[in-house]
C-alpha cells in the first residue's frame, strides 16, 4: 500500500470518527460518549463561549444527541442564539457554570421541539428565570432550576408541558399570583431550602389542575411561621403539602382547618397529608381542635416542643382549654 493511500484511509477514518461522536473520542471542549442505551451523548467542561458547543455540534453533524452535558464552566456566562444549530438535544444540563440566563433564542427549532428535561444546578450567576421561553419548548417535562441565584418567580408559566419542576436550594422570596396556573400538567412542584414566609405567600393565589388526583408541593425548610392562611388553591390543594423544617409555631383553626377540609374532599381515596415534622409547635389551647376534627389524619408528624407526638393527644389533654 502506498504511504499516500495510508494516509488517506487514517484522515477518512479520523473524520468519520468525529463525525459519529464515537465514544471516547473529543471534540473542542466535549467528550463523546454512549449513553445506556447506545445513544450520543456529549459532556463538555471548561466551556469558555458558547460558540465552542455549537462548532462542537457542528462538526459531530448528527441529527440527535440524547444528553448534553456541560459542567465545571465557570466563564461561560451565556449561550449565542441557536446555540445548538439543527441538533435535536433530548436532556440539557448545565452544572457548575457561570451561566447567567436563558431564553427562547437559545433554542433552535430542532432542540425546543426535541428537548424532554432541563437541568441548570449549582450555577450562582443564574439569576433570572425567563418564563416565556417555555412556549418555545413544547416536549419539557421536567425542569431543575436548583442552587442557583434565583430569587424570585415573577413572570407566570406558560401553558406547558412541564410535569416536574424543582426549585429546591435557591433564595426565593417571592412568587407571583398564579405562577404555576397554565401548567396545567404539573404533578409536582419542589420548592424547598428557599426564603419563603408566612407573610410572602398571604393574599397569594396558586392554580394547580392536579392531574390523575395528584399533587406533591414541597415548601419544607423555608422561613414558613404561621402556616399558609390567605394561600388559596382555587383549582386543586396539594394532595401532598410538605411544611416540614418551618417555624411554625402555632397550629391555628384559622391557618390550616380549610386547607385540611379541601385536601380531605378532593382526594377521599388516596390518603392526603400535610407533613409537618421539625418545626417548634406549641401545643397549648391553639391546637385543641385538631383532637376533635373530622380530618385530623391530614396533619401528620407533627412535633410539639415538648417532645409529644400530636397524633398522640386526645380531647382529654385539652380538658382545661
Amino acid at each position: 500500500m502506498s504511504r499516500f493511500l495510508y494516509v488517506l484511509i487514517v484522515v477518512l477514518t479520523t473524520q468519520q470518527a468525529s463525525a459519529d461522536c464515537v465514544a471516547g473520542t473529543t471534540v473542542g471542549p466535549c467528550l463523546c460518549m454512549e449513553d445506556a442505551n447506545g445513544g450520543r451523548a456529549l459532556q463538555c467542561s471548561d466551556v469558555a463561549d458558547g460558540a465552542d458547543i455549537t462548532a462542537a455540534l457542528q462538526e459531530i453533524n448528527v441529527a440527535t444527541v440524547t444528553s448534553l452535558d456541560i459542567r465545571n464552566s465557570p466563564n461561560l456566562v451565556s449561550l449565542p442564539d441557536n446555540a445548538f444549530g439543527t441538533t435535536a438535544v433530548l436532556h440539557l444540563r448545565f452544572y457548575n457554570t457561570g451561566l447567567q440566563s436563558l431564553s427562547a433564542s437559545t433554542f433552535g427549532e430542532e432542540t425546543g421541539a426535541a428537548l424532554i428535561t432541563l437541568y441548570i444546578k449549582y450555577c450562582s450567576s443564574f439569576t433570572v428565570l425567563d418564563s416565556a421561553m417555555f412556549a418555545s419548548l413544547p416536549s419539557l417535562t421536567e425542569l431543575y432550576v436548583s442552587a442557583t441565584g434565583v430569587s424570585a418567580l415573577t413572570d407566570p408559566l406558560p401553558a406547558t408541558t412541564l410535569q416536574y419542576i424543582d426549585f429546591n436550594r435557591n433564595s426565593i422570596t417571592q412568587i407571583s399570583d398564579n405562577f404555576f396556573g397554565s401548567a396545567s400538567s404539573l404533578t409536582v412542584v419542589l420548592l424547598a431550602f428557599n426564603d419563603l414566609t408566612s407573610d410572602a405567600l398571604a393574599n397569594t393565589t396558586q392554580s394547580f389542575a392536579a392531574p390523575g388526583q395528584d399533587l406533591y408541593l414541597d415548601l419544607g425548610y423555608n422561613t414558613i411561621s404561621s402556616g399558609l392562611m390567605g394561600l388559596a388553591f382555587p383549582d386543586a390543594a396539594p394532595r401532598e403539602l410538605i411544611l416540614s423544617g418551618n417555624g411554625i409555631t402555632k397550629l391555628t383553626e384559622e391557618s390550616f382547618s380549610s386547607l385540611v377540609d379541601a385536601m380531605a374532599a378532593q382526594y377521599p381515596s388516596t390518603e392526603p397529608y400535610i407533613l409537618l415534622d421539625n418545626n417548634p409547635l406549641e401545643c397549648g389551647c391553639e391546637v385543641a381542635w385538631v383532637t376533635t376534627h373530622p380530618n385530623r389524619a391530614v396533619i401528620k408528624n407533627a412535633m410539639c416542643d415538648n417532645g409529644q407526638l400530636l397524633d398522640n393527644l386526645g380531647p382529654a389533654d385539652f380538658a382545661d382549654c
